[in-house]
């Protein structure tokens, strides 16, 4: 994977957020397979692997997997060295709301 080179000269004087769509579309036996989907969020070489060596392993018949590095989510049929972020459940919203006691 080759890393991202900013050339704007606008985005260097004014203030905005850092966002690049990632995506790698692998093609086997006539079929596409999207084994990699995520945003860039991060100038940072290696952000998606904390920055250590970005070394991934693919298998298209692999389960896809959605996961989150510091807030920014994967869905992907790869696995490198990184620790995700916690999973959140999302089945108990009282956890993200304060609803007035009645």
């Amino acid at each position: 994977m080759g890393g991202v080179q900013e050339r704007n000269l606008l985005s260097r004087v004014f203030p905005m957020e850092f966002a690049v769509a990632q995506g790698i579309l692998v093609t086997y036996q006539e079929q596409e397979y999207w084994v990699w989907v995520s945003t860039k969020r991060s100038r940072e070489e290696n952000s998606e692997s904390l920055g250590k060596s970005l070394v991934v392993q693919c298998e298209l018949s692999s389960e896809r997997r959605t996961f989150r590095v510091k807030g920014t989510p994967f869905n992907t049929l790869c696995i490198w060295d990184v620790e995700e972020d916690p999973k959140v459940d999302y089945s108990d919203l009282s956890n993200f709301f304060d609803y007035p006691e009645e």
